[in-house]
């Protein structure tokens, strides 16, 4: 099931810089998207952007040009001078992959607006960085992951670039749910044998703020149930991806969405006004864009566990708190 936060929801609003590009009323918007690698099938990111662009088609019945990078920065900057030729803008790039190429050819083409999606590193007034409040979707996994763990013992996998940002939030949602509960980190790229870890930690419930496939993580899981042991694991989408057996769909015990579609068609829809999205991400930096969150409803989360389930209205609560959390940049 999917739950939405809907005491706590606003509409999204957009701080319009004085310099910042929008669409000319003159002038015919034409959206443009340059696609990560996969594919737009890929179960990630690309096919997230892709299901936001069929919305867009549909609302404002408008031509929406794409092309894929073959991952090269040199490709990637290809693609982008591809479609300024066409005459695009906004150019909406996926991915992170894409930071080095848009930061060079924003800085050539000024007035020419563009997006880039998952990544706020790019700092120039014409490029919205499209991202989402990651503390939230932390909060809400470690309240999730408290409530049904019968150990008391719940485990996080992250990057030491994300722990700031994951780690408290995640243990401040446990907390939050069990106030016996204790949170396990494991920091680093060798998702198996964090996975490992945790469990012979005495972990039960594991998150992964990771980006990539979970196939790592879900073997662990696996193996310890296959062993007696109950563990389950709460995914995150479209950053990770998963082919899970009907059998072994009981072991995922919810996913937390970020609504990649529906950010793609606000941006959209906000450029449709003549308006940009230019909030300030990192002031220090000069990073602008937008950070969207449950309050937007653009982060949800599906319940899985029947346990979870039963506990809807705990998740929806620990949802609202975490909807008020101040913004941090990741």
């Amino acid at each position: 099931m999917k739950l939405l936060v809907t005491s706590c929801a606003i509409a999204v609003t957009a701080i319009l810089a004085p310099t910042a590009i929008a669409a000319s009323t003159s002038t015919p918007v034409k959206v443009c998207v340059a696609y990560d690698v996969g594919g737009v099938d890929d179960q990630s990111f690309n096919a997230a952007v892709a299901a936001g662009v069929k919305d867009v088609i549909k609302k404002y019945s408008i031509k929406v040009e794409t092309t894929l990078t073959t991952g090269t920065e040199s490709n990637r900057t290809e693609r982008l001078h591809q479609l300024l030729g066409r005459g695009c803008s906004p150019i909406i790039a996926v991915g992170p992959g894409y930071a080095a190429a848009l930061s060079k050819v924003a800085a050539e083409n000024p007035l020419t607006a563009f997006a880039i999606v998952d990544n706020a590193s790019v700092p120039y007034l014409n490029v919205s960085s499209i991202v989402f409040a990651d503390n939230q979707i932390a909060y809400v996994a470690g309240s999730a992951a408290a409530l049904i763990t019968t150990k008391h013992k719940v485990g996080l996998i992250t990057s030491v670039a994300d722990a700031p940002i994951f780690e408290s939030a995640f243990a401040a949602g446990a907390k939050a749910s069990d106030k016996g509960v204790v949170t396990i980190t494991r920091k680093g790229s060798q998702l198996g044998k964090s996975a490992q870890e945790l469990i012979d930690a005495g972990a039960d419930v594991l998150f992964s703020s990771l980006e990539g496939s979970e196939a790592e993580i879900f073997a662990a899981v696996l193996k310890a149930n296959r062993a007696g042991k109950m563990v389950s694991l709460i995914t995150m989408e479209p950053d990770q991806f998963l082919t899970v057996r009907a059998t072994n769909k009981k072991y995922i015990a919810a996913s937390i969405v970020k609504r990649v579609d529906k950010a793609v068609l606000n941006l959209v829809s906000t450029f449709m006004s003549n308006e940009s999205f230019n909030d300030v991400l990192d002031a220090k930096s000069g990073i602008y864009g937008y950070r969207f969150g449950i309050a937007d409803k653009a982060i949800e989360i599906s319940l899985f566990d029947p346990k979870l389930v039963a506990l809807t209205k705990k998740v929806d609560l620990a949802a609202q708190v975490a909807a008020n959390l101040p913004s941090l940049n990741r």
